[in-house]
């Protein structure tokens, strides 16, 4: 079977179909003390699914956690993290793939968001919609490569309904497999994660829900091996 080791951020995940997707994260329920999830993009898993590291139609594969539960209007689940995977974990599977140290942080777009909000003509609004963001993608089949030029604080920009909380992203590569992959920005906080590619098979471009809004539909936070009190 795979690995602990290989649970990390950005590794490759599957339901029991062998449907592939990535990794974003771990998060704990700010409600539950003692139980860990994992969070990727909704269409990865199937609703009341379980998640497994290794393809279940090989014999090189261990089941992770499960059920998952879907997020009613944004392309998100989490899963719970098996008690017995869960007792195994140690730092390094908290750092996401190609990186030494853990991300402990999620990036707020709040506060850009308020500006853009409290804009008093179309005028002042213009730029504040285009400001953008430099990230690296960590995806289970690309590694870590940067996106870009840059990350649009918001794509759909007259919109922050439960719908549209992602940002359109000008990647370089999305290759099948990536969605979830997460996406950092350059002081190494959480921005999101991979939704959707453009086309099929390696797009172009695609989108990013951003981490922020996914942990508080589900009334979360990030866990890290820094928190690891309230989750173990």
């Amino acid at each position: 079977m795979p690995p602990i080791s290989d649970l990390r951020p950005g590794c490759i995940i599957y339901d029991v179909n062998s449907s592939r997707g990535t990794l974003t994260c771990f998060a704990r329920k700010l409600s539950v003390k003692g139980t860990l999830y994992g969070i990727t993009a909704r269409h990865v898993i199937g609703d009341g699914g379980y998640v497994w590291l290794g393809s279940p139609l090989g014999a090189d594969t261990l089941n992770i956690g499960g059920p998952s539960t879907h997020a009613a209007h944004m392309d998100a689940l989490y899963f719970e993290i098996d008690d017995g995977v869960k007792g195994q974990l140690v730092e390094d599977n908290f750092k996401p793939i190609g990186f030494a140290a853990c991300a402990t942080d999620v990036w707020d777009p709040g506060k850009q968001r308020v500006k853009v909000d409290k804009a008093k003509t179309a005028a002042l609004a213009e730029p504040l919609k285009a400001k953008t963001k430099e990230v690296v993608h960590v995806g289970g089949t690309s590694t870590v490569m940067p996106i870009g030029p840059r990350v649009p604080v918001k794509g759909t920009l007259d919109k922050w309904g439960e719908v549209n909380k992602h940002a359109a992203v000008h990647i370089t590569q999305v290759a099948s497999g990536d969605s979830g992959g997460p996406v950092l920005d350059l002081k190494f906080r959480y921005v999101g994660m991979v939704s959707t590619g453009s086309t099929l098979g390696t797009a172009p471009s695609g989108e990013v829900l951003f981490l922020h809004d996914i942990l508080a539909e589900f009334s979360m936070e990030l866990a890290t091996w820094q928190n690891r009190p309230q989750w173990q």
